[in-house]
């Protein structure tokens, strides 16, 4: 573990959710690891824990998502990272020991540009050779992903693109790396669980409110937080009217203009 960076994914808009996340990290890991919490101008310091900020914007600055995460990226000086978001509440012990593995399996492999900690079903995986993974298909859905994770560093900064967003890079920038015959990404098992965080529900927050289950996760907890703040979502996923709304919100000639400037500059070589 001396060659890895934990690589919390955040902003400043979101700095409540840090005190939380990190309580909950400190007691289920507690990572004797370098940790970059990637924001763009706050400090923060957790007790026990070896965290960073980069100081990457002025306050007030909105970068993309990607620009954020890049130029932290490139701060970063060890060759992996362990990239999670700061809505990924632990609720149970880390695997580390297959974090180790992994970190092996990489230095015998270069080609190897990532390990997903969640499994990845869109597509047929196949056989590794690797206990508790799958090798996702060369035109695999969702070989870019923001769920737990271990990268090569470099290669993460490289498939990136400036302009995206977070959505961008997991849609768009899975079809860029079709092409990419020299990489190799891999996906947990089903039953693998590296990490244990709300997986199907996407995090602790959707659409910047708190899902029910993590509610239920500060209440059982006993986190000192506030839900009433940030509200609680309602929305059903899958809904029909959810869908609707998502679809008709996307209809203007202004949105469809810019989504297809958006995939040609992501999809370009």
């Amino acid at each position: 573990m001396e060659n890895v960076t934990l690589a919390v994914s955040s902003c400043d808009k979101y700095s409540d959710l840090w005190d939380p996340f990190f309580t909950l990290l400190k007691k289920y890991w507690n990572p004797d690891i370098p940790i970059v919490l990637i924001t763009e101008s706050r400090r923060y310091s957790f007790e026990g824990l070896d965290i960073r900020t980069l100081d990457l914007y002025p306050a007030g600055t909105i970068p993309t998502w990607s620009e954020l995460q890049m130029k932290a990226f490139d701060r970063i000086t060890t060759d992996y990272v362990i990239f999670l978001l700061d809505d990924f509440f632990l609720e149970g012990p880390v695997d580390e020991k297959q974090i180790e593995n992994c970190i092996s399996w990489m230095d015998q492999d270069p080609q190897i540009t990532c390990f997903n900690f969640s499994h990845i079903r869109f597509g047929n995986n196949l056989p590794s050779g690797y206990p508790g993974f799958e090798l996702r298909p060369q035109k695999g859905e969702y070989r870019m992903s923001c769920q737990a994770a271990l990268w090569r560093r470099e290669a993460l900064i490289r498939d990136m693109r400036e302009h995206e967003n977070a959505w961008m890079f997991e849609t768009l920038g899975s079809k860029r790396s079709f092409r990419y015959k020299d990489q190799k990404f891999y996906c947990a098992e089903p039953d693998n669980h590296v990490f244990v965080y709300d997986i199907d529900g996407g995090g602790a927050l959707n659409h910047g409110k708190w899902n029910q289950s993590a509610v239920e996760l500060i209440e059982r907890e006993q986190l000192p937080v506030d839900v009433s703040v940030r509200g609680i979502n309602t929305e059903v996923r899958g809904s029909r009217e959810r869908m609707f709304n998502y679809i008709f919100h996307d209809l203007s000639p202004k949105r469809i203009a810019k989504a297809i400037d958006t995939r040609w500059k992501s999809l370009k070589p």
